[in-house]
């Protein structure tokens, strides 16, 4: 089985307000999951099924670009999926 990432939710060009609960999965040789928003780590999770909770209320509204990046024993991967996501308040 190859090492695969993927976000569950939320999808591409979707917008989020107050309390949103990102998900992940992942095969092969993946421990957790890093996730990120335009760039900026907010959280580490294992699983899986891989979720961390996103208090959309403490972002900048408008849009950016959400990041689920897969770690194996040794750290991340480098193997990620983006997608872009809307704050709204």
């Amino acid at each position: 089985i190859y090492d695969s990432i993927a976000l569950l939710f939320p999808p591409a060009d979707h917008t989020l307000s107050g309390r949103v609960e990102v998900e992940a999965t992942g095969a092969g040789n993946i421990r957790g999951a890093e996730f990120s928003l335009d760039g900026e780590v907010l959280g580490r999770v294992s699983g899986p099924p891989f979720r961390f909770t996103l208090n959309a209320q403490r972002l900048p509204p408008g849009p950016h670009l959400l990041k689920v990046e897969a770690v194996d024993r040794t750290g991340p991967t480098g193997l990620a999926v983006e997608v872009p996501v809307t704050v709204a308040h």
